[in-house]
């Protein structure tokens, strides 16, 4: 003969994970605050109210406290725009910008920044400051050619020496000095008072080459023979003629501007070779008692 006993189960929930949102008690679902229904799957809408609103872009979820953010949003409360630029490890992506991180710059943030000093006379590259013409050191604030070589030539490195090149019609060690470089147009182009052949700087060009005014020699007696000698009862204007008369070999003024005065006799000697590569000499009375004296640089053949 059998006995048989009844035994009582507990009911279980209709869904035992109560939606996720509650636990099972005894067949019931007790759900988790922010929600609610037989199976906790209803938002308790009355609680909402209180959440974050996750600035419009997103939802706050309940179970994990924290908002959920849709497409294109990002941020602890889904504020900020999703940006599709790569910005590296040297910078952050905002509002479709990469903001790079202090020493760092470029579009992507991957270019190393350079002192300030740099951008006035040089650019960067890559955290290497460039140089531009006539400007030396890391940050390109040495000058290297004088002046920048005045905006009339090239600046150019030999060694560990910077010097200047000059572009035609100027000359100096930076390039101020203007040249007379038409030596055919009876014009003074360079303001030094000397006009074509009588400028020591056209006795390079073909039309001076053998112009009386460009000869040159270690001996101005030499230049003297060349033309008539004078005679031997001259005075000392006509001895000397030949450096200081118009269209001689030195002709800074008119004729008539100079004078057979005795005063010229207190000159000892007129012409000859000097230390600093000078040939004659010019005289010019200003007054009865004074004589002005000047002279004009020569090349030796």
């Amino acid at each position: 003969m059998w006995t048989c006993y009844l035994v009582a189960h507990a009911v279980d929930c209709l869904d035992s994970t109560c939606s996720g949102h509650g636990a099972c008690v005894q067949g019931e679902c007790w759900c988790k605050i922010g929600w609610r229904g037989i199976n906790c799957s209803e938002a308790d809408g009355r609680l909402s109210r209180c959440f974050p609103d996750c600035s419009s872009h997103g939802v706050f979820d309940l179970d994990t406290e924290q908002c959920i953010c849709f497409d294109h949003w990002t941020g602890a409360d889904c504020s900020k725009a999703k940006c599709s630029l790569d910005c590296g490890i040297h910078g952050r992506c905002e509002e479709g910008r990469c903001h790079c991180d202090q020493g760092w710059t470029g579009h992507r943030c991957d270019l190393r920044t350079c002192d300030p000093r740099c951008l006035e006379h040089g650019q960067c590259n890559n955290g290497t400051c460039v140089c531009i013409q006539g400007w030396m050191g890391r940050h390109c604030t040495l000058d290297g050619c004088p002046k920048s070589c005045s905006n009339h030539g090239q600046c150019s490195k030999e060694g560990n020496i910077w010097t200047c090149r000059c572009h035609e019609g100027w000359g100096g060690h930076d390039c101020s000095v203007p040249q007379e470089t038409k030596c055919d147009d009876e014009i003074d182009n360079d303001a030094d008072g000397l006009v074509d052949c009588a400028d020591s700087e056209c006795c390079y060009k073909g039309q001076c080459q053998d112009s009386l005014m460009c000869m040159s020699s270690p001996d101005p007696l030499d230049i003297l023979l060349r033309k008539q000698p004078p005679a031997v009862t001259a005075s000392f204007y006509q001895k000397m003629k030949f450096l200081i008369e118009e269209q001689s070999v030195q002709s800074y003024a008119h004729k008539d501007e100079y004078s057979e005065s005795p005063q010229l006799d207190q000159v000892q000697e007129s012409a000859r070779p000097q230390k600093n590569n000078t040939i004659g000499e010019r005289f010019m009375i200003k007054e009865e008692s004074a004589a002005s004296v000047g002279t004009r640089p020569w090349t030796p053949e």
